[in-house]
């Protein structure tokens, strides 16, 4: 299972940077986004793949967002699971927002 990702992240892999919904950690990601799952209103859904094993500021969890390098969308988890895979699967909701 982990070959499957690896050959995505080699290939769809982003740079990003999680946030701790506390303030309390930050650290660099690789997110793959997956699909466009919905939008209400000004709020989009989406999915999105990365590695669990990377994250060295513990689980990942309801609250937690991160932001694409480059880019000011903030993108706030509001589900994970694993993934097919190898990784994890992230459900956040993306609203532009201005850092």
């Amino acid at each position: 299972m982990a070959h499957g990702l690896r050959v995505m992240r080699e290939r769809l892999a982003e740079s990003a940077t999680l946030y701790k919904a506390d303030g309390s950690a930050s650290q660099a990601v690789q997110v793959i986004f997956n699909e466009q799952v919905g939008f209400v209103d000004n709020r989009r859904r989406a999915v999105w793949t990365m590695k669990g094993s990377d994250l060295t500021t513990g689980d990942i969890n309801r609250g937690d967002f991160f932001v694409l390098d480059g880019e000011t969308d903030q993108w706030t988890v509001v589900d994970v699971r694993d993934d097919k895979s190898g990784g994890i699967e992230v459900r956040a909701d993306g609203a532009l927002e201005r850092l």
